[in-house]
């Protein structure tokens, strides 16, 4: 994994000289050796995020790096067709024909309830090898605000079908999980209407920033429809559970859009590290706000159940984990809003990012009063989340579907 994540850090750090030169590729096709960005079928296979065609690219490389673009050998196949990634000579054994019976090509998902989390695990969720993976760079603009394409599972959600309006009035958050399914809370899955994956700035659809001497922009936001709301809780625990959004259809990864990774086997995070991040768009206005990146510690329950009235009896009627988080920094710049929540909780662990809760409120004091509404912020109440704990994430498992 740590060789996946260099390579694709290095495609961006250096470029070769814009020359020419006939090559063969892994497949063995007579071709060119080109920038890697003028060659379509070989960005797709880098964007796929599948391992076998991340190794093919990889094994196109064709020239030395000096300076310029990154040169590989460009043919007609972004994968391997002809030989085994094992041994680059060895050709693969002759296809034996067969009848196929294709009432039996689609394997049925298993009935029982322990069988059926298996396929989901291994055919529904983002395997580890690509999940909860970003590019690592410095192009930050302060503490809190991030690169474009960091936290590319973050997805906001709009409670209206039409791109503009109340554009912060619904600043809900979730985070994508796999290709089709958004989890967010369940005030924010609720009023759910369409998701948007990739964004950076909440005035833009593309978003640019000069890096160096070239500027880079995001591809385009994608707006995709929600099909179907699955909640874990009753409709009587108000927004203290769990959403899941299935998209009306598959989406296609990125370096803008990608799933995080789920705690199927429980969480990673060590207990001596108490911090938590997340992002949102959260605003206390109309104004433009870039994607933030918010670092806060667990603290006890108390902190929240404090400064929210009835905040402990709806916790518990609801049966969640509660999850209170204070500002790492007592002197933070970072501000928490009433519009982040839906958002993920998030934490790292050996170069993958993993969801650990969701938020349910970000408190804002006026005045020593709170408030509920979009018009307020603070950078030293607390935060409230819900932690997916195993009875929570075996709900996930069981209400995925093809």
């Amino acid at each position: 994994m740590l060789r996946y994540c260099t390579f694709i850090i290095f495609i961006y750090l250096v470029n070769c000289d814009k020359v020419v030169y006939p090559c063969k590729t892994p497949n063995g096709e007579d071709s060119n050796c080109v920038s890697l960005f003028t060659c379509p079928i070989l960005m797709k296979s880098l964007g796929s995020l599948d391992p076998n065609a991340v190794a093919f690219v990889k094994d196109s490389i064709c020239l030395d790096c000096k300076a310029g673009d990154f040169m590989v050998c460009c043919g007609t196949a972004g994968n391997y067709l002809s030989i085994l990634r094992q041994n680059q000579t060895t050709q693969l054994p002759p296809v034996q024909t067969k009848p196929v019976d294709t009432a039996t090509v689609e394997q049925p998902e298993p009935n029982s309830k322990e069988a059926r989390r298996e396929y989901v695990k291994k055919k529904l969720i983002p395997s580890r090898k690509y999940c909860g993976l970003q590019h690592t760079d410095d192009r930050f603009y302060n503490e809190t605000e991030t690169a474009l394409d960091e936290f590319p599972w973050l997805v906001h959600i709009k409670s209206s079908e039409l791109e503009f309006e109340e554009e912060y009035g619904d600043r809900c958050n979730g985070v994508l999980i796999s290709n089709q399914y958004v989890l967010t809370d369940a005030y924010c899955g609720w009023h759910a209407t369409v998701i948007k994956l990739g964004q950076y700035n909440t005035s833009s659809n593309v978003s640019c920033v000069p890096n160096s001497d070239i500027e880079e922009c995001t591809e385009p936001t994608i707006f995709v429809k929600v099909e179907d709301k699955i909640r874990s809780g009753k409709q009587a625990n108000g927004a203290y559970d769990f959403t899941l959004l299935r998209l009306d259809k598959r989406i296609s990864y990125s370096d803008y859009v990608r799933p995080i990774c789920l705690p199927v086997e429980g969480s990673l995070r060590p207990p001596s590290q108490p911090t938590l991040t997340f992002s949102g768009w959260g605003a206390s206005g109309p104004q433009t706000i870039l994607k933030k990146r918010l670092h806060y510690n667990i603290t006890e329950e108390k902190a929240c159940y404090d400064v929210e009235v009835g905040l402990e009896g709806n916790v518990k009627f609801a049966n969640v984990s509660l999850a209170c988080l204070i500002p790492k920094e007592e002197n933070s710049s970072d501000l928490a809003c009433n519009g982040e929540h839906g958002g993920p909780l998030m934490y790292s662990y050996k170069h993958q990012w993993f969801v650990e809760g969701i938020i349910i409120q970000a408190f804002a004091s006026e005045g020593g009063t709170y408030s509920a509404n979009f018009n307020s912020c603070s950078n030293k109440d607390p935060v409230a989340g819900i932690f997916i704990t195993p009875g929570f994430m075996e709900w996930i498992l069981d209400n995925i579907k093809d």
